[in-house]
């Protein structure tokens, strides 16, 4: 979670929240017509609202990782969403929007989390360069996703890992081998720290001295780091797109337009995706 420390300071703000009811109450001072013209000025945050299985990647899905220490929505090829920890994920939503700390649509073209729009984005370490290149003015922090209240330990999230293979079928295993060695260096991986900001998934990042220099240049990038080991991927199922789809329909029928209670959503959700499972086995 981005959030603007500007916004934040000008809405009497000194604290970052860390679960649903701080994000909230941060929410009902923060989201404000300043102009007094009757409309919203500044939003708490804002989703791309459009039910496209994507779009989920940066709300459900990081939340339900979040509110559950990391669980898979499968196991062994079942569908095991947890029914309560993603009611928790859809009624949050259903709060922002129905409270209008989130607006029922998205804004196109510029930025708004770099136009000061909205004081609070859900984004990954890619966005650090984004705001020092187009708004380096920004004053901004960055901080784990709010989780439910009664919530302990750490907080999971979604990284969207870049893998590498190596095919059966390849003609020089053995130099193919040689060569992922060769890419994944440490020295390699300062590499795509320094050119791409992008984290590598190493359980040494903040310990090793080749990389103290740039996290010591990069403040920000620090905590992308920490939360390296409780980073987690999307599930390895055939119809990920199809299930994902499923859950931006009950998202938007519950979490954005409030047209049915989270209890319902996930029912519906879950009733779905047992369904797709078994029609594609």
């Amino acid at each position: 979670m981005f959030y603007n420390i500007g916004l934040f300071r000008a809405a009497g703000v000194d604290s970052v929240p860390r679960t649903y009811s701080e994000y909230l109450s941060t929410a009902r001072v923060v989201t404000r017509d300043i102009d007094g013209d009757g409309q919203t000025d500044v939003w708490m945050g804002e989703r791309d609202i459009r039910p496209i299985w994507w779009q989920r990647l940066f709300d459900f899905f990081p939340f339900y990782l979040a509110a559950s220490h990391g669980s898979s929505l499968y196991v062994n090829g079942e569908v095991a969403l947890q029914s309560e920890v993603a009611e928790k994920v859809f009624a949050f939503f259903q709060e922002c929007y129905g409270q209008k700390y989130y607006p029922r649509t998205f804004f196109q073209g510029a930025d708004p989390f770099l136009l000061g729009k909205k004081a609070t984005n859900f984004a990954g370490p890619w966005e650090v360069a984004h705001i020092h290149k187009f708004a380096p003015q920004l004053q901004f922090g960055v901080a784990p996703l709010p989780v439910p209240d009664d919530h302990q330990g750490p907080v999971h999230t979604y990284g969207d890992y870049k893998n590498i293979a190596i095919f059966s079928n390849t003609k020089y295993p053995r130099e193919a081998w040689e060569f992922v060695k060769f890419l994944t260096l440490p020295e390699h991986d300062l590499l795509l720290l320094t050119i791409c900001d992008q984290i590598p998934i190493r359980g040494d990042l903040l310990t090793n001295p080749l990389f103290k220099e740039y996290f010591a240049n990069n403040p920000s990038m620090v905590k992308f780091a920490e939360e390296t080991p409780y980073t987690r991927s999307i599930d390895a199922v055939a119809d990920l797109k199809e299930i994902l789809d499923a859950i931006s329909q009950e998202y938007e029928r519950c979490a954005v337009y409030g047209q049915i209670t989270p209890a319902e959503a996930v029912k519906d959700a879950i009733d779905r995706m047992r369904l797709i499972t078994e029609w594609n086995k």
